[in-house]
């Protein structure tokens, strides 16, 4: 783990993930900049990843077989062999849609790629941005975080309450390095080897 600069300063990123053929549209260039500015403003790292989305989602966590009382763990009400779907390869595969590609897990295989070297990493989609009136907040002060310099104390992830009939939308997610916020990666992760319906688009 990379340590933060001085004992009273997390270090902190945020990340934008576009997929090598929309690296370069007005949309993800327009993103890019905007949260850019917000970056170099207050010294953060700015994280523009293109990489290619993997055709065939890996696992981080569950390679190499269903760990053992996983249904138990997740306190599921079926047996062990129910959960061996997170083996299967997923049924979107067979499919000629975007789900089939898995393009909108980029984000998230990039972010579990730069997670470890940061306390705080802002996962942002190119279509959001920093309201003018708030480009002088500090990320901390937003989300609100404690005044600590132990990653430890830090939750997991932080994401806004979905409204009454609306969906949690992915498009501004903070994670933290704690082992929370790796955890709930490492478990979003394997969940993109679902089937398709289940899993949703990412």
């Amino acid at each position: 783990r990379i340590k933060p600069t001085s004992s009273s300063q997390p270090r902190i990123g945020i990340l934008m993930g576009c997929t090598p053929d929309s690296a370069t549209g007005e949309l993800c260039q327009l993103g890019a900049n905007l949260w850019q500015c917000y970056a170099q403003q207050h010294g953060y790292h700015f994280i523009f990843d293109s990489n290619p989305f993997p055709a065939h989602p890996r696992k981080f966590r569950f390679q190499g077989g269903t760990p053992k009382g996983l249904s138990r763990a997740l306190d599921a009400e079926f047996g062990e062999e129910a959960v061996d779907f997170l083996l299967a390869e997923p049924y979107a595969l067979e499919l000629g849609s975007d789900g089939a590609t898995f393009k909108w897990w980029q984000r998230w295989y990039a972010a579990r790629r730069h997670l470890p070297a940061f306390d705080v990493l802002l996962v942002v989609d190119p279509d959001t941005a920093v309201f003018p009136s708030c480009m002088g907040t500090e990320l901390p002060t937003a989300l609100e975080l404690p005044r600590s310099s132990d990653v430890e104390d830090l939750p997991g992830v932080i994401t806004r309450d979905p409204r009454d009939g609306e969906d949690l939308n992915g498009g501004v997610f903070a994670l933290t390095g704690s082992p929370w916020g790796l955890l709930f990666l490492d478990l979003l992760l394997a969940r993109s080897r679902w089937p398709i319906d289940v899993a949703g688009g990412g």
